[in-house]
């Protein structure tokens, strides 16, 4: 049986979750773009949103889409003059974006960043990151002024949440410069948070 990409799983909060093989699977992911598993849609920002986020880098001019899926939100930055580049794991979904010459297939876990930019966005990616420090090797990688764009579910019961120690962990080589949350469901403990990261001098 196939499972969805935020399927229940049976974790708590301040253990490690363990991700099920298919995540790591090329196979299932083609799949998933392919429409051929009862999966939902992924999460865009609205220009709004994405407004809002850009206003705190007033003068980035390079984003780089870490799990960046078919390019939609490469191509929002576009329009908006920037130079945007991805990194993605599904070849399937590198077939359907339109600007399939800028994304790199790659597993993020051992991607390494061709030069720097100025935001880095991982949005609905993190938790699928298993070494915490990962946000800080993306460090050299970032511009002065730039930053790290984190939109991700909080919490547990998914395997598409990350545990607050563990995102805590992940973020403290950064300074917080937002920390929002974009909805949150009590009773299942969970939340959608987003986080604005910039490179800590410590």
């Amino acid at each position: 049986r196939e499972v969805s990409p935020c399927s229940t799983s049976e974790t708590d909060e301040g253990r490690e979750q363990s991700r099920p093989i298919f995540m790591k699977n090329k196979h299932y992911w083609d799949k998933v773009y392919q429409g051929k598993l009862d999966t939902k849609k992924f999460r865009q920002f609205s220009n709004a949103e994405l407004s809002k986020i850009l206003a705190h880098f007033p003068h980035a001019k390079i984003a780089f889409d870490l799990g960046c899926g078919q390019g939609f939100l490469m191509g929002q930055l576009e329009k908006r003059g920037m130079k945007a580049y991805g990194v993605e794991f599904s070849e399937e979904a590198k077939k359907q974006s339109r600007a399939s010459e800028k994304i790199q297939i790659a597993d993020l876990e051992k991607f390494t960043p061709p030069f720097k930019v100025d935001i880095f966005f991982l949005k609905f990616v993190l938790a699928f990151v298993c070494r915490k420090d990962f946000l800080r090797n993306l460090q050299p990688f970032i511009k002065e002024k730039g930053g790290i764009v984190i939109l991700t579910p909080v919490g547990r019961g998914l395997v598409c949440c990350i545990g607050k120690r563990k995102l805590k962990e992940m973020c403290r080589w950064f300074e917080v410069v937002k920390e929002e949350t974009w909805y949150e469901d009590k009773k299942k403990n969970r939340k959608l948070v987003l986080l604005i990261l910039r490179t800590n001098s410590r």
